[in-house]
């Protein structure tokens, strides 16, 4: 038994975590494929269930039994939290709504390229990263602050040595520091209930991920308008279903009538010229979408990459100005102390 307990097993059983989008999007793929073929998910959810681990197997068990009870697929997302994540629960709910589960599924996840996935693990080692970054820091900088810092000022008074600059702006910085250790309990709480609650981590990260969504509402209303549905009617289902409120109500203003892209990019959907480019092709509306929405991912991927170059060398240059800092901070004082003890010796 265990030879199981491998660390993956170990954190796939804490609490407070989401399923990977490849375990969303599995999930969402069965469900398309048990409405395309009117085969009933819940017992298949079963089955899967009994064959996974930690908090999967409760997800999903959770799953069958709120869809033999007769619940709807689509509200799996509020009866099993951390199931499927935005988007998938968002094309299913849209699917299950207009008749198209498996077209808007198989859009959503067709959308989600090897692309897109790198650029989410960089997104991911980033944070990390920054998160590793910060924890060292605040960890070595209250040892300074409150054990090294007073110490060291303590030597310097007692030999009436004149502080250089950077040692004095060092101490003055220990001082402010050590008067926000009050921050420490409230810092403690957010980052416990960020690890235990998956929906504050979506709250916080959703005005991040909102013009990346933004494309994959595009992508579901052109599946609408393959299968023959108006642009405005499909918007406003599409807003009944989407979770983000903000992307909600462009999606309502989307539903006016009028020459669909002017009326999308006045909802902030598309962009002007996206917009002029969707009235005046003479390609079907639903591809001329469809190609927008790939082009858009691609410019916000780009962005993306040089976002992250930046914040790369923005820690880059904080790690290496805070290590110089400190070594100037500690070193100058030495040298004068030595050089004015050397001054002193017969």
């Amino acid at each position: 038994m265990l030879r199981h307990l491998t660390p993956r097993a170990v954190w796939r059983c804490l609490p407070g975590r989401r399923a990977s989008r490849a375990e969303s999007a599995a999930v969402a793929r069965l469900l398309a494929a048990c409405r395309d073929l009117d085969v009933a998910p819940a017992p298949l959810l079963e089955a899967w269930g009994r064959d996974s681990r930690g908090r999967q197997e409760r997800r999903l068990a959770r799953a069958a039994r709120y869809l033999q009870a007769g619940g709807p697929p689509a509200g799996l997302t509020d009866a099993v939290p951390g199931l499927l994540h935005d988007e998938h629960a968002t094309a299913i709910r849209f699917g299950g709504q207009t008749g198209l589960v498996g077209p808007a599924v198989r859009a959503v996840l067709a959308a989600d390229t090897p692309a897109e996935r790198e650029a989410r693990l960089r997104t991911r080692r980033l944070t990390r990263t920054a998160v590793a970054w910060g924890v060292l820091t605040f960890l070595v900088s209250s040892w300074m602050a409150f054990r090294v810092g007073p110490w060291f000022k303590k030597i310097l008074d007692d030999f009436d040595s004149e502080l250089p600059a950077a040692t004095r702006l060092w101490l003055e910085t220990c001082d402010w520091f050590a008067n926000l250790s009050w921050l420490v309990g409230p810092l403690a709480l957010f980052g416990l209930a960020l690890w235990f609650s998956p929906a504050l981590r979506g709250a916080i990260a959703r005005p991040f991920t909102r013009r990346r969504r933004a494309a994959t509402a595009v992508d579901l209303l052109a599946v609408a308008a393959a299968a023959g549905r108006p642009i405005p009617a499909a918007a406003a289902t599409l807003a009944g279903c989407e979770t983000d409120g903000r992307l909600a109500r462009r999606l309502w203003r989307a539903a006016a009538e009028g020459p669909p892209g002017a009326v999308l990019a006045q909802a902030g959907l598309l962009t002007a010229a996206e917009g002029r480019l969707l009235d005046s092709t003479p390609a079907p509306e639903p591809a001329t979408l469809a190609r927008i929405a790939a082009d858009r991912r691609n410019v916000l991927r780009r962005r993306g990459a040089v976002r992250q170059g930046v914040i790369w060398l923005g820690l880059l240059a904080l790690a290496s100005g805070f290590v110089f800092w400190t070594a100037l901070a500690f070193v100058t004082p030495v040298f004068d102390l030595t050089e004015q003890l050397a001054g002193e010796r017969p």
